[in-house]
């Protein structure tokens, strides 16, 4: 053991906090949100119930994955999921 103490050497620095970019987590966050948007757009069209799980802790510390509550951002109209089709077709055609 006093071998294994004796190899160790004592500092008096500390590290420094990462400085974190709040736009850029803002942004980030914003983004994953619109493509889950869209996941929900596209079941939609196709007819399908769109189902976003999320892990969470019991209450033995074990991971559960359990449904996540999403509301729609837009309106379910015909024209909107024409256009909604229109606009993947065209991001992906470019």
């Amino acid at each position: 053991m006093a071998t294994i103490l004796s190899k160790l050497t004592l500092t008096d620095e500390t590290k420094k906090a990462v400085a974190v970019d709040k736009t850029k987590l803002r942004r980030e966050k914003v983004v994953a949100n619109l493509l889950e948007q869209a996941d929900i757009a596209k079941a939609m069209i196709e007819g399908n119930e769109y189902v976003a799980m999320r892990l969470v802790e019991d209450e033995n510390g074990n991971s559960v994955e359990t449904q996540k509550r999403i509301k729609k951002w837009f309106l379910t109209t015909a024209a909107l999921s024409g256009f909604y089709k229109y606009a993947t077709l065209t991001k992906q055609l470019n």
